[in-house]
């Protein structure tokens, strides 16, 4: 059996539909130096693929998991890939001609370890940075981390967007996959992936020419729609990361500024357990810190 160069993952949760509406626009493409790989956390089965698996065994995968977590259904992905480039996507996009190829394309540069592409936003979100302005960053100071990933200059990031991006699966292997100790949104689990892929010597390219639109969808996935909630895991995710890639000098700064947010969080919506939930959820991503990673 000939190994296909690149392993499409998506990872789904609740959204059978919308997930086979984004099968098919991928299949649509040229698709013989691919394998699709869908890892899905649905209770229910889904027909749909265990047919489409079952008839193009080469090329489709449909793995089911009883678990639920992103981080887990990216390294259940990562495990069974054969290609020699992963690639994520959401269940919930719509590709742009040449998406696959300029994956691809991105590395024939040997110094490239990973792809961040294009993410256009179906629902509009409020732009931060100034057209042309540097992207895709993680101020080491502080932790904060910029986006911008609907730009339409190159460049090297310092870190990839979950829904749209690729990286050589002998790097992903060498330094464990994705941690699952982001539990609930998964919030900067890629992130975390992203730099522990530079610390091994490798850069991030943005491609702007792999493009797709995000339909955001408000239902599944890892949609909390819960304010409460996810100002938990926002407060757990974000201090494990910070613990994790950020210099011991700098975590005052960080905790001081998270802190601050919460608090205004709170004032802002007249909201106490906001702010207390959100501080709950950084005491339990330092005690999470404490854990072993829990990686492939």
């Amino acid at each position: 059996m000939r190994s296909p160069r690149g392993s499409l993952v998506i990872p789904s949760l609740d959204r059978h539909e919308i997930l086979q509406e984004t099968v098919e626009r991928f299949l649509a493409f040229d698709f013989d130096a691919w394998e699709l790989i869908v890892v899905d956390q649905t209770q229910q089965p889904f027909a749909y693929l265990q047919q489409l698996s079952q008839q193009q065994p080469e090329k489709v995968k449909y793995l089911r998991l009883e678990a639920r977590g992103l981080p887990n259904a990216r390294n259940v992905g990562i495990t069974a890939a054969r290609g020699d480039i992963v690639l994520f996507v959401d269940d919930d996009v719509i590709p742009e001609p040449g998406f696959l190829d300029a994956h691809l394309a991105a590395y024939s540069d040997a110094t490239v370890g990973g792809v961040a592409g294009r993410i256009v936003e179906s629902i509009p979100r409020p732009k931060t940075l100034a057209e042309g302005a540097p992207i895709g960053r993680v101020r080491l100071l502080d932790g904060r981390i910029t986006r911008g990933f609907e730009n339409l200059l190159a460049m090297d990031v310092d870190h990839a967007p979950g829904g749209n991006m690729s990286w050589r699966r002998e790097i992903l292997r060498t330094i464990g996959g994705f941690d699952r100790r982001f539990g609930g949104t998964a919030h900067l689990e890629e992130s975390d992936v992203s730099l522990r892929v530079r610390a091994q010597g490798y850069r991030i390219r943005f491609v702007p020419q792999a493009s797709l639109t995000h339909l955001s969808l408000q239902v599944g996935g890892c949609r909390e729609l819960d304010l409460a909630r996810w100002l938990y895991w926002y407060g757990h995710n974000y201090l494990l990361f910070a613990r994790k890639n950020l210099p011991a000098a700098a975590f005052p700064i960080f905790l001081a500024e998270r802190v601050a947010k919460l608090l205004y969080t709170g004032l802002r919506h007249a909201r106490p357990a906001y702010f207390l939930r959100g501080m709950v959820g950084l005491f339990d991503g330092w005690r999470s810190s404490r854990r072993p990673e829990e990686g492939l």
